[in-house]
């Protein structure tokens, strides 16, 4: 299961976190970055996620599947295993 966290979108350097997780496991996976656009869901099942840079510098984070797609500036960042940490159901 993936989930984007809240941002503040007044906010030019808001940060999305997309949070995923395997049911019946306490590891997680955090994705970083700092959107300019964001299309698609906000929680989604069989996440796919792909990460590339385009050649104008920007990010492209996206699942194909579920059709989501962020355009993020700067840099994404990824992490292991963030609190809170439980057993996903």
């Amino acid at each position: 299961m993936a989930e984007s966290e809240p941002i503040n979108c007044e906010s030019k350097t808001a940060v999305l976190a997309i949070r995923l997780e395997r049911p019946g496991s306490n590891e997680n996976l955090h994705v970083s970055c700092y959107p300019v656009h964001i299309h698609g869901p906000v929680v989604w099942n069989n996440c796919d996620l792909e990460v590339s840079l385009t050649d104008a510098g920007k990010w492209v984070i996206k699942d194909a599947i579920a059709g989501l797609e962020i355009l993020a500036e700067g840099r994404v960042e990824v992490r292991e295993n963030c609190e809170p940490r439980y057993v996903a159901g």
